[in-house]
């Protein structure tokens, strides 16, 4: 009998329950969750999760948990699979996977075509500039209030560069060894919250010396796109239309359809079938919190 576990029960949570759901492949899914009612399906204690033993399980929880709770799973079970909802940790912790145990961090924008379109158009390429911007509004994330959300609290998510870390990972999966030059972390908006809503760094990697990364939730415009000049060519891949506009010789669009939910969705079909091509590893994973610990270094 196949067994799911999705441990945090939030906006998150509930989708990856559905996600897993809709897949048919789970004869069991049951939840963790201290803000749930007691259940046959909530387990609240540690000891209930032993007990149900299960095969797959999703970590869902604030950020500011991953670690502990990736920690027990990996000390009491054995050939499991865990996917855990991005980041990794809001800072490094080493762990050493044990029993034959699997992770991976859900950093689904790799499932998007687009970049893994860009990845290979630039392999053999010199680039000598990168643009990635990521802007949007807190207040319309979630239907709940956004002042309630862990979004809204660094020491439960860990601030805006974990909230939208997905950029500082295509990033590094496109160039290669990010590492930060100059940072600016700050909150400039009136938003009411207890985190930073921009940051603006300077990076250098080994495919490119000159990428600049702007991420934000404080614009009630959103605009999410890479831009990559090369030698001899200009790229622009917008993520919110799925629009990539290339001009080299010749003008050339092309369009990139994108679902979120299928992303999800595709990741967990390729976990379960160990296809990794386009999913983030747990070594990726520790790397990015890595790139993102030396980012806080540069801000002291």
């Amino acid at each position: 009998m196949q067994k799911a576990l999705v441990i945090g029960y939030g906006s998150i949570g509930k989708k990856h329950y559905n996600y897993l759901k809709n897949l048919n492949v789970f004869d069991i899914i049951n939840i963790s969750s201290k803000h749930l009612p007691s259940s046959s399906k909530n387990l609240k204690s540690q000891k209930d999760i032993i007990k149900y033993n299960p095969e797959y399980i999703v970590i869902a929880n604030n950020s500011s948990l991953h670690f502990d709770t990736l920690n027990f799973l990996n000390s009491n079970f054995k050939n499991i699979k865990i996917y855990i909802e991005k980041p990794l940790f809001i800072k490094f912790q080493k762990i050493k996977l044990n029993h034959n145990n699997k992770v991976l961090v859900g950093y689904n924008l790799r499932q998007h075509q687009g970049i893994n379109f860009l990845k290979k158009f630039i392999k053999k390429k010199e680039v000598k500039y990168a643009e990635i911007k990521c802007t949007s509004y807190l207040p319309k994330w979630r239907k709940q209030n956004y002042k309630y959300t862990s979004s809204a609290n660094k020491s439960l998510s860990g601030d805006i560069i974990f909230e939208l870390s997905h950029e500082i990972d295509y990033a590094n999966l496109l160039f290669q060894k990010l590492n930060p030059v100059y940072c600016n972390l700050k909150k400039i908006s009136n938003l009411e919250i207890r985190s930073n809503d921009f940051f603006f760094g300077n990076f250098k990697s080994i495919k490119c010396k000159n990428i600049n990364i702007h991420l934000g939730y404080y614009d009630k415009i959103p605009e999410r796109y890479i831009k990559i000049i090369t030698k001899n060519e200009s790229l622009k891949l917008d993520f919110l239309t799925g629009e990539l506009l290339f001009n080299s010789k010749k003008h050339y669009r092309r369009n990139f359809l994108f679902d979120i939910n299928k992303s999800y969705i595709e990741s967990h079909i390729s976990f379960i079938n160990n296809r990794y091509e386009h999913l983030c590893s747990f070594t990726e994973g520790e790397e990015l919190v890595r790139i993102i610990n030396k980012i806080y270094k540069k801000l002291i």
